[in-house]
């Protein structure tokens, strides 16, 4: 079942709160718009009579959790939309999605994830929400955005919609770049700077850092016939392959990511990490989402 349900708004309502001073950090990124964030009241959306300004252009956010998403509208009369946002170059491109990245993480509980997200300029918010085939009385949880002196304008959060990938506009194809002449010799970027510490980490980025794994050490396995367990009692002996001075694996999930040796620790059980396993890597093109 989903988890995009109306009764969603009683969860996050407490997360947005939470996050407030977050999300309008993430807007000022992602929009360049400086606002303070509060919490508007649950409504529905109509498909048939949208709120005003639905019905011209302006900025649309996915966000997929599972098979269906949750789209976040800016609409152009809000004043706080960029010019720039219409055709976005990579850097523009960058800004958005990363905006709806950080949106997905910072406006629901811990435990959701989205596993798509993607953002672009629509020339018609009511009729991009149609095609995505928003649910007839969507619920309708709004960000009330202020600037300062300013006037008080929504950036409405919209669920369920049952097709993600009909909310954003196909990405237009881009004339390859011209192949850089072999007499100029390009200079390879600068090295990206470490953090120095958590709180130089982009607030998505700690936010990750808090999600809770399952990490165990294992000793040794063996595989029995269900004959020799039906045989075992008390004083029975089971002898291992593995000799008593092996490398211990540690593992998160499972996935092997270091191995070490015994070690006490005052009255308890430790390990000595010795070895580094990086993990198998997997690549996939990055394409725009929508």
């Amino acid at each position: 079942m989903s988890e995009l349900t109306p009764e969603l708004v009683a969860q996050m309502q407490p997360v947005c709160e939470e996050n407030a001073e977050e999300i309008a950090a993430a807007l000022t990124r992602g929009i360049d718009a400086e606002v303070t964030v509060t919490l508007g009241e649950q409504d529905t959306y109509d498909r048939e009579s949208p709120p005003e300004g639905f019905a011209g252009p302006g900025l649309l956010m996915m966000m997929q959790f599972g098979d269906v998403a949750m789209a976040a509208a800016l609409p152009e009369t809000s004043g706080l939309t960029r010019g720039w946002m219409h055709e976005p170059d990579i850097t523009g491109e960058g800004m958005l999605n990363t905006l709806a990245q950080e949106l997905s993480m910072l406006v629901v509980p811990e435990t959701m994830m989205a596993g798509k997200f993607g953002a672009s300029w629509v020339d018609d918010l009511s009729k991009s929400l149609v095609d995505g085939e928003v649910d007839d009385e969507a619920t309708l949880y709004p960000l009330v955005l202020t600037e300062a002196g300013g006037t008080p304008v929504h950036l409405s959060m919209i669920w369920p919609c049952s097709q993600p990938e009909k909310l954003l506009p196909k990405p237009k194809p881009k004339a390859p770049a011209p192949e850089p002449k072999k007499e100029e010799a390009t200079a390879p970027p600068p090295p990206p700077k470490r953090p120095g510490s958590m709180e130089e980490l982009p607030p998505y980025a700690r936010h990750l850092l808090k999600i809770s794994v399952p990490v165990s050490v294992q000793l040794v396995t063996k595989k029995m016939s269900v004959q020799e367990l039906l045989e075992l009692a008390p004083g029975a002996m089971i002898s291992f392959e593995k000799a008593c001075d092996d490398a211990l694996e540690l593992t998160v999930r499972d996935n092997v990511i270091a191995r070490g040796t015994t070690v006490k620790v005052g009255e308890r059980f430790g390990l000595e990490i010795e070895e580094m396993t990086m993990p198998v890597e997997h690549f996939w093109t990055v394409r725009k989402s929508g």
